[in-house]
């Protein structure tokens, strides 16, 4: 009875959410005894595990979530441990019943995410874990807070069936310096097991894929009609118009730049800026990013040493920013590129490829970029040369992502949040 609910939950779940799972072969390494930890994104969470997980386990569930109805039938096909991870009774009975050898899933947090990302971890469940020794398989999961039946429907980013992963990472044993006690040992615990919820989050991140192919998954999660970006113009565009100029100025520069050449970039902080960047990318060209503030000298020896031979600029720009100068000198060794003048070379046909490659950029991008891995270089940036002279720092696609992703850990980012960037 219960393999036949779980084999048709498995086909009903991939046909609504094309559910992905990796890592299973890390259940089996952890053992026996086995505290099985996960975010909790959404009502599909114990769903999720339920019909997944080799073995059916315990769940350990909150004892305000166990007076409701649904906890109530959900008994009828799984062993529920009604516990309060603040109640040390509670911690020890399940200490108790772990080390019986048993298997048993808990959400650190405690509740389901009402950020999007971790909320507090309580200090419960790596006591628990370190004083069973039982073995912490994190698993993540990933996309199933975009549902329905998750709790961020204010924020505006829910659709029906979104693809959902499953990722489990390696089994972790909780160890702790036997001289270190009382309180300390438990605060000790609960930070190791935030670092664990860390890594956790930080994996179900994909950071091994290129800078654009990052955006286009944002504009199918988030909505191609979001409005993405503003300027001091107050002109906000959406994904879909992102999209669509990057590909059309992408298409003009492939034509006259070299595959895999260094590309300067000399703008301000405007929406330009971001649409020029990724139209390089777009290009299968690495932008380079020039600090136009560390004077002419400096900027010269950062091209000489990026290697680059053509910089865009705006005319605008080098008049307000009064960088004529800067510019004569540049003009002499490098072929600067003025997007003003730029866009006579966009022709009919340029503008017309690039919308019609905007209705399915995924599949196009897809098809164009299988040359391009996320380690390959995705940026070059330029330090001050406050210290002597001014150094590259080459990024890969999967550094620059990365990043993001680490930052993201600890920072509820959120579609509703506004950032400001005070540099291009």
């Amino acid at each position: 009875m219960i393999k036949l609910l779980k084999f048709l939950l498995r086909c009903l779940l991939k046909l609504l959410y094309r559910v992905e799972v990796t890592g299973m072969e890390h259940y089996q390494e952890a053992g026996d005894r086995v505290l099985i930890v996960a975010n909790h994104t959404s009502l599909l969470d114990c769903i999720l595990l339920y019909a997944w997980l080799p073995e059916t386990p315990t769940f350990a569930i909150n004892t305000r979530i166990a007076s409701k109805i649904t906890s109530r039938f959900s008994q009828m096909f799984v062993d529920l441990f009604i516990m309060d991870p603040a109640n040390p009774l509670s911690v020890r009975s399940m200490v108790k019943f772990l080390s019986q050898d048993k298997k048993a899933v808990i959400f650190p947090e405690g509740r389901i995410t009402t950020t999007g990302s971790l909320m507090k971890i309580y200090e419960g469940p790596g006591l628990i874990a370190e004083k069973s020794g039982a073995a912490v398989l994190p698993i993540a999961i990933d996309g199933a807070k975009f549902t329905p039946f998750s709790y961020l429907e204010k924020q505006g980013h829910i659709v029906w069936f979104p693809r959902i992963k499953l990722t489990i990472l390696p089994p972790v044993t909780i160890e702790i310096d036997e001289n270190i006690r009382g309180h300390e040992r438990r605060k000790h615990a609960a930070t190791i097991m935030q670092d664990i919820m860390y890594l956790l989050t930080y994996s179900s991140f994909n950071h091994r894929t290129t800078i654009f192919a990052a955006m286009l998954n944002a504009a199918e999660r988030y909505g191609e009609d979001r409005l993405i970006l503003e300027d001091i113009k107050r002109e906000p565009i959406s994904y879909k118009q992102l999209i669509t100029k990057a590909m059309i100025l992408g298409r003009v520069i492939r034509k006259n730049t070299e595959t895999d050449e260094h590309v300067g970039i000399m703008m301000p902080n405007v929406i330009g800026t971001s649409v020029t960047f990724l139209a390089v990318q777009y290009a299968a060209r690495v932008p380079a990013m020039i600090n136009f503030t560390g004077g002419t000298q400096t900027v010269l020896r950062s091209c000489e040493t990026g290697k680059i031979k053509t910089i865009y600029t705006s005319r605008k720009f080098i008049e307000n920013a009064d960088l004529q100068e800067l510019a004569t000198a540049l003009e002499e060794k490098i072929c600067l590129i003025y997007l003003e003048d730029f866009r006579d070379r966009i022709s009919v046909v340029d503008k017309l490829a690039g919308l019609i490659r905007s209705f399915y950029p995924i599949a196009h991008y897809r098809r164009i970029s299988k040359g391009i891995s996320p380690d390959s270089p995705a940026v070059i940036l330029f330090t001050s040369g406050s210290e002597g002279l001014s150094k590259g720092v080459v990024l890969s696609h999967s550094n620059t992502l990365s990043n993001y992703a680490q930052v993201s850990c600890h920072i509820n980012f959120t579609p509703q949040d506004l950032i400001f960037s005070c540099l291009p």
